[in-house]
């Protein structure tokens, strides 16, 4: 054997063994991540509660007070995204909710709680799901809420305001969209042009209904109008609730699902003012509070260290990839299936 073989031999022999000692460092570092994840939630009621970092924000005269722990504070919540997408659903508002109810018992309890609203709404069992943990937080600790609106609220997004005392918008935000639907496509007329046929075993009457790969039957079209219109009356009555100069008829006959600009919303009644800021909101729900002194603004966000959090999203980039590069029938097939009837959205 040659010496450039020994050579090669050694060289591959030495990279092997770092391989897999680095590999066995990083199982080892995930393992301690993972432990340190589970530690960092707790169960608490129907979904898991996570720490936060605790971030402080100035108050309406501009100044942050890192130095007076003591102190009365506003509890800040974003409402941005997409309803029941992964940056904007019920399990995060729960858990920030609980979070910040357990995390200052016995301690300086939040005065106030305030939305901040940029969101056109979406799926309509977290809307409710985030209505009711909203309603039901602020009835624990008998807190006023105000909503801010810069941007979007609409459909869904509407829906939570009726959780709120006031609610204020920005001049060219968007208000309104009180409205529910379910989407659905139809894809069999496509499917037998191609030769292709689908096949459903399946017990129960009913179970296809609306399947995007069978013919469409108007029967199962009005079944369904009538799921939508159950969810639609339910949103109505929680907004004329929410909004007792408004009437049912005024809301279903008066503006339907349209999108008004904050000013028209004023007028209409929709939210009490617009040409908001940010600042002048924060204001007054601090005057209502009774914390006009000197007061903390807090917001809680996700924690840093979140390692677990941050290999999954990395996992997820992965898999997203994949589909991407690797684009094939059979993913597309299973595409439209998803669009069967899950998207039901309240918009």
């Amino acid at each position: 054997m040659s010496w450039f073989s020994h050579l090669f031999e050694h060289a591959f022999k030495h990279s092997l063994k770092v391989f897999f000692q680095v590999l066995a460092f990083f199982l080892a570092l995930s393992v301690v991540f993972a432990m340190l994840g589970t530690a960092a939630r707790q169960d608490k009621g129907p979904y898991k509660v996570n720490h936060y970092d605790q971030s402080l924000l100035p108050d309406h005269k501009g100044f942050i007070h890192d130095k007076k722990e003591g102190l009365p504070f506003i509890l800040v919540l974003d409402i941005q995204g997409v309803i029941g997408e992964k940056q904007l659903n019920k399990e995060q508002v729960f858990s920030k909710l609980q979070y910040a109810y357990e995390q200052f018992q016995g301690k300086a309890k939040p005065q106030a709680l305030l939305l901040r609203i940029n969101t056109p709404g979406g799926v309509s069992t977290d809307g409710h799901s985030m209505y009711r943990d909203l309603k039901d937080f602020k009835k624990k600790l008998n807190i006023p809420v105000f909503a801010f609106v810069d941007g979007l609220c609409t459909s869904a997004a509407f829906y939570l305001t009726s959780t709120c005392d006031k609610v204020y918008a920005t001049n060219l935000s968007l208000v309104g969209n009180i409205g529910a639907k379910i989407e659905n496509y139809n894809a069999y007329e496509g499917m037998q042009k191609l030769g292709i046929t689908y096949r459903s075993i399946e017990a129960g009457e009913n179970k296809s209904a609306l399947h995007p790969f069978l013919p469409s039957k108007e029967e199962d079209v009005q079944a369904f109008q009538v799921l939508v219109e159950q969810a639609y009356q339910h949103l109505v009555a929680l907004v004329v609730e929410g909004r007792p100069q408004l009437t049912k008829k005024t809301v279903v006959e008066g503006f339907g699902a349209n999108i008004f600009t904050a000013v028209e919303a004023e007028h209409l009644g929709l939210i009490d003012g617009s040409d908001a800021s940010y600042y002048g909101v924060l204001k007054e729900l601090a005057d209502q509070a009774g914390v006009l002194g000197d007061y903390r603004v807090i917001r809680l966000d996700n924690k840093v260290w979140d390692v677990p959090f941050i290999f999954q999203s990395l996992s997820n980039v992965g898999t997203q990839s994949k589909v991407a590069l690797e684009p094939t029938f059979s993913s597309v097939l299973q595409g439209l299936e998803h669009l069967k009837v899950n998207d039901f959205r309240l918009r």
